[in-house]
């Protein structure tokens, strides 16, 4: 992984990325709605979230949720400042902080009630190990939550590029982490975008920062050379060109010592 232009993309997309990320608003919800609905509230006291971005998953969660201590993290500092509404009207958060940085690389706080993480790992270099390491930051039986993406996330992209993240497959995820968790929740979406034009899903890609896999230029030979092969693999002349998203979603406790 390249963190420096992942670093780099998703800084300059921030101020778009909330209106144009329909799909991972979606997740956020689904993502949402699957913690209140399988982990205690009391389990939910201290939180740590990974990856936050501009705070899509962070907004919906904190309606729902009376967190005494939130923790942000995100690799882009400048994003802090899309979190001015969160910090000073959040009254019932006792405390509230942001770390800036490579989540890989840091050393958290110990002793969250939940580490929480919406469609961010994807970017990892090592996301099992990640998950899997998260356990020395939770309390005894703490909870990690976490939505990410499977291998047919933008299967369209990698079929006319041959380029994509090494997406891995929720039961791949699930045999890494029984062992040290319990696996409460699971499940995964296939969700698909339409565009009216191959530069469309382009833009589309640009405008939510997840255009960081490669820094290659796109001349106007290689760009029409793109959208050909888009239409000629994809085109629906009905609902137009499609993008799919394969969410994944995975709930697990911290097994007991």
């Amino acid at each position: 992984m390249d963190k420096a232009l992942i670093k780099k993309r998703f800084s300059r997309a921030r101020t778009t990325y909330l209106h144009e990320a329909s799909v991972q608003h979606h997740i956020a919800r689904q993502m949402n709605n699957a913690i209140q609905s399988f982990i205690p509230e009391n389990s939910r006291k201290k939180v740590l979230e990974i990856g936050c971005g501009t705070g899509t998953f962070t907004r919906i969660y904190l309606r729902e949720s009376e967190t005494e201590k939130l923790i942000l993290n995100d690799i882009c500092t400048n994003v802090i400042t899309e979190f001015d509404d969160i910090i000073t009207q959040k009254k019932t958060l006792a405390d509230i902080c942001f770390i800036s940085g490579d989540a890989e690389s840091l050393d958290f706080p110990h002793g969250m009630d939940m580490i929480a993480s919406c469609s961010a790992i994807q970017w990892f270099e090592n996301p099992l190990y990640f998950m899997r390491n998260c356990i020395n930051t939770l309390n005894d039986n703490g909870f990690l939550a976490v939505s990410t993406f499977g291998p047919e996330n933008m299967k369209e992209i990698k079929q006319i590029t041959h380029k994509s993240l090494p997406y891995i497959p929720l039961e791949t995820i699930i045999h890494s982490l029984k062992d040290v968790y319990d696996i409460i929740y699971s499940s995964e979406e296939k969700l698909t975008l339409r565009f009216e034009s191959p530069v469309d899903v382009l833009k589309h890609l640009k405008k939510t920062g997840v255009n960081g896999i490669s820094s290659e230029v796109w001349t106007k030979g290689r760009l029409n050379e793109f959208s050909e092969n888009y239409r000629k693999q994809f085109t629906d002349s009905t609902n137009g060109i499609p993008l799919t998203y394969n969410p994944i979603y995975i709930i697990c406790r911290k097994k007991a010592s």
